[in-house]
């Protein structure tokens, strides 16, 4: 279900996703399928979160 929010809400947004201690990632949003999300870094570096670790995830200031 956080999958499917995040397709509709997010995408192409600038996020911050806490995954709880020591777990804080940020990035564009630019994919969310089999329960990754893909985000990815101002350097084009992708970061792969598995969804059902996600606590909060919210738009970047």
């Amino acid at each position: 279900m956080l999958g499917k929010f995040i397709s509709e809400h997010y995408i192409n947004q600038n996020v911050d996703v806490y995954c709880g201690p020591p777990s804080n990632f940020s990035g564009r949003v630019i994919g969310c399928a089999d329960e990754v999300l893909t985000l990815e870094s101002g350097d084009k570096s992708l970061t792969h979160v598995f969804i059902p670790h996600i606590i909060a995830i919210w738009k970047s200031k």
